[in-house]
């Protein structure tokens, strides 16, 4: 099927952390993704969320793990922030003060429009709310 699929933090977290709560349907999904041979986005500012997220809950050893799986995968692309990004980013967490998004979650947001990728790998219901849809 070859869709695009950003990964968030949360799914990152979920799949490394075997007490989180989403992590038996984020190893399902994960699954998914193999088998329909998703193309995986994610970024930098999630990948530095995610490891060290887990290097708090789960440990060291870990969150090594997870930054090797990102950093040598072949079908993991992963994103570095750019300042045009940064920037669009920072003028989207200003415009919308009525929503509880963090500035991650803009970047995010922004890197999915600019990659045309539709779908997020996400437990964080903010990616709807952005005009996304959750794989």
């Amino acid at each position: 099927m070859w869709e695009k699929v950003f990964a968030d933090a949360s799914a990152w977290v979920a799949l490394y952390d075997a007490d989180d709560g989403n992590h038996t349907v984020a190893i399902a999904k994960q699954q998914r993704l193999r088998e329909e041979k998703a193309l995986i986005y994610t970024s930098d500012y999630i990948f530095d969320e995610a490891i060290t997220r887990i290097r708090y809950s789960v440990g060291h050893s870990f969150a090594v793990r997870l930054g090797e799986l990102i950093l040598s995968s072949r079908i993991v692309n992963l994103i570095n922030v750019s300042t045009e990004i940064r920037d669009a980013s920072w003028q989207m967490f200003c415009r919308y003060h009525d929503k509880q998004w963090s500035f991650t979650d803009c970047t995010s947001f922004v890197l999915m429009k600019t990659y045309q990728i539709p779908y997020a790998f996400s437990f964080d219901r903010d990616f709807v709310q952005a005009g996304f849809l959750l794989w």
